[in-house]
């Protein structure tokens, strides 16, 4: 029987590859050759790979069980796992519990077990997502290859965004499409919109991210500089104001992190490679926006970017420049001077965000038409959740059901003040994925979920994609929500690095 367990892992382990192959790589890459409900395709595909993936090892492990309970050695296996489970564990799976409750009482029964319609985020993808981190974590082969294809995915995805941007379409699914259309310039690459795209990249780049700092190795590390740094650009050029802060937040990660007592012996290594990538994606910003400047397609940018008319701005390259040369200061500068320096950078950095942020609201107060109408969303979200009785409040109206709910007691024209293209939608989330979660699965879900992070950032303080994704996630949710290019991806990572913490850990026990 000890042969048979050997065998059911390894065979889980394949299934497990293939399944982060499917999230990482087929995920982002497959478009149905249409950007017309290109959301649903994706989906479509996660729910099929993960039933098929999830069923099998469900029914695996049942099925060892039943054969533990048969041999008398349940209690056993019952008790090794009770005391092996961690900090997310049992997040996950207050999580879990959360969910179930509130779909079980919701009053839109088939909303919130399915989610939606042409978003799909109720308790089966809920419940599917917390099924990747378990899965993951206990069932990963260790094989670097699924990853290696994900970091693959992620270049391919930000070469035909910038393939798009300069009015070149490899693909065809710009065809029927003219500058005139919305979909021209807020569609890009085979993601899609750009706000599912700033989803997408602010978590999967955490990958690359993490391994190019923290890599020994030259030739992987050249690789994964090349794309970062072409991630980091698309972030600042796809026309999505949130693009701005997820570039900033991981350049601040890579400069900054070294001061954690942790990554100390890191400092000088962290700030450099830090400082170069900065360098770099300034001069890919400034270099494709002087491309798009020849080329005519400046104006493929979404008219309210920020960035459309500073893309041929010199100043990239000025910024690039200094960049370069802080890179090389700190490779003479003593280890000392530097912690000092960097110490101060800090300050100034959190200064100057704080600033910018007081700089930003004056300028745009706090209305109904605050980011894009966000500000009317978030106050019909926070409505919706005092309005609701104590229970609802609890456990929420039910995953996914936001629309359900908020559009029964309040008139559409209330709920968002947006016109234009999107004038007269119905809206299925808040566009802040907390408010959200308040509304959806009310306090103890939202406390669950906030568990989720705090736990993993605590547990996996130590591994510096655990920290990419975490943070990164963390920004583009208060502003964005979850869809199935970005909660998936979290949660692989997650699994990841808890496969990693586990059998780290036993490896000290096997010694010992």
């Amino acid at each position: 029987m000890q042969n048979g367990g050997n065998g059911r892992k390894e065979f889980l382990g394949i299934v497990c590859d293939l399944y982060i192959i499917a999230i990482l790589a087929v995920l982002p890459l497959y478009t149905g050759g249409t950007y017309y409900l290109i959301g649903d395709s994706k989906y479509f595909i996660f729910r099929n790979v993960s039933l098929f993936c999830l069923g099998i090892w469900l029914l695996l492990t049942l099925g060892a069980g039943v054969w533990r309970v048969l041999t008398r050695r349940g209690w056993e296996w019952w008790k090794t796992t009770a005391t092996g489970s961690s900090i997310v564990d049992i997040a996950m799976i207050s999580y879990s519990v959360c969910v179930l409750l509130s779909a079980l009482q919701s009053a839109y029964t088939k909303t919130a077990w399915l989610g939606y319609r042409d978003w799909y985020m109720g308790a089966v993808s809920q419940l599917f997502f917390v099924g990747i981190y378990f899965f993951i974590s206990r069932n990963y082969s260790g094989s670097k290859i699924s990853i290696y294809l994900g970091e693959a995915a992620l270049l391919s995805v930000a070469l035909l965004s910038f393939a798009n941007r300069l009015g070149i379409d490899p693909l065809r699914l710009f065809a029927g499409y003219t500058e005139r259309d919305w979909e021209y310039s807020h569609m890009l690459s085979t993601v899609g919109n750009i706000n599912w795209l700033c989803g997408y990249m602010g978590v999967a780049i955490a990958f690359p991210l993490a391994g190019y700092l923290g890599s020994e190795n030259k030739l992987r590390k050249v690789v994964l500089f090349c794309v970062s740094a072409a991630g980091m650009a698309l972030l600042m050029l796809q026309g999505s104001d949130v693009g701005i802060a997820l570039t900033a937040a991981a350049i601040l990660i890579c400069l900054l992190i070294g001061q954690l007592p942790l990554y100390r012996r890191h400092l000088k290594t962290f700030s450099q490679r830090g400082a170069l990538l900065a360098a770099v994606t300034a001069l890919l910003i400034g270099t494709i926006g002087q491309m798009m400047r020849l080329r005519g397609t400046i104006q493929a940018m979404p008219a309210d970017s920020p960035l459309q008319g500073r893309l041929t701005w010199g100043g990239w390259w000025v910024i690039s420049i200094l960049f370069f040369f802080l890179c090389i200061l700190m490779q003479v500068v003593p280890e000392r001077i530097l912690r000092l320096s960097m110490g101060a950078v800090s300050i100034v950095g959190m200064l100057s965000a704080l600033g910018g942020a007081v700089w930003y609201l004056t300028g745009h107060p706090f209305t109904d038409s605050w980011g894009s109408s966000r500000g009317s969303l978030w106050a019909a979200a926070w409505r919706g959740f005092r309005e609701a009785g104590w229970l609802q409040k609890l456990i929420g109206a039910g995953p996914d059901c936001f629309a359900e709910y908020i559009y029964r007691i309040m008139p559409s024209w209330e709920v968002s003040q947006i016109e234009g293209f999107w004038e007269g939608s119905i809206y299925a989330n808040a566009h802040n994925e907390w408010l959200t979660l308040l509304v959806d699965v009310g306090v103890l879900g939202t406390a669950a979920y906030l568990g989720i992070f705090l736990g993993a950032l605590k547990r996996y303080r130590g591994m510096l994609l655990a920290v990419f994704a975490l943070v990164l996630y963390g920004v583009n949710s208060l502003v964005s929500f979850q869809q199935v290019l970005n909660a998936p991806v979290l949660f692989v990572a997650l699994g990841l690095c808890e496969y990693r913490l586990r059998r780290e850990n036993s490896a000290v026990v096997k010694n010992d």
